[in-house]
């Protein structure tokens, strides 16, 4: 697909694809066309991604890996990593169904070719993705509040105790800005961690 973009859209080309926001008369914006397919508009701020530039099978796992992708920027940590386990199985059960798309179209063949090879293997290829794109924090440990403070108050004040709410006032606020930074480090892990599992993808 070739991307033009407009620096000053002449009449409205309707709604960006990404983001739904109404490209308004004198909006920069950029479109595209796959063959034999609708066009598809963008506004300025938003990009084209590989499952728009698609128009095999594939495009479904993009929109998957895409879903991955925004999922780990959108988590917050406060949810816990749960929460973005959750995201990126789903992201994975949406792969899954691109691969058994192929593994379909395979089937339809009675006798192997070497396009038939080349759908089984990208269905292994999503496969494994997505096996990967499940156990991508297993080895990130869940962040434990209570066990981190004891760490912090230890780490800051250099006392031994285990009752943050007897701390003064100003303790804790010590305590609370080690904790914050000890957040921060944990979900650049879980984040990293993610983030390395989602982008390996090779046929």
């Amino acid at each position: 697909m070739k991307i033009h973009t407009v620096e000053h859209a002449r009449k409205s080309p309707g709604s960006c694809s990404t983001c739904g926001k109404p490209i308004e008369v004198g909006d920069p914006y950029k479109w595209g066309q796959n063959f034999r397919a609708s066009k598809v508009v963008k506004c300025g701020t938003c990009q084209f991604r590989n499952s728009d530039m698609t128009q095999s099978k594939l495009a479904g796992f993009y929109a998957a890996q895409e879903q991955a992708e925004d999922a780990i920027e959108a988590w917050d940590p406060a949810n816990g990593k749960d929460s973005l386990e959750s995201d990126l199985s789903s992201a994975a059960d949406d792969a899954e169904a691109v691969a058994e798309e192929y593994r379909e179209a395979v089937s339809g063949w009675e006798h192997e070719t070497s396009t038939t090879a080349e759908w089984e293997e990208k269905a292994e290829a999503i496969d494994e993705w997505c096996t990967n794109v499940r156990e991508a924090l297993d080895s990130v440990e869940d962040f434990d509040l209570d066990a981190k403070r004891i760490e912090a108050i230890g780490e800051v004040l250099d006392i031994d105790a285990e009752n943050y709410e007897a701390l003064t006032a100003e303790q804790q606020a010590e305590v609370d800005e080690w904790i914050d930074t000890a957040i921060d480090e944990w979900a650049d892990e879980v984040r990293e961690a993610a983030t390395d599992v989602v982008s390996e993808f090779s046929l």
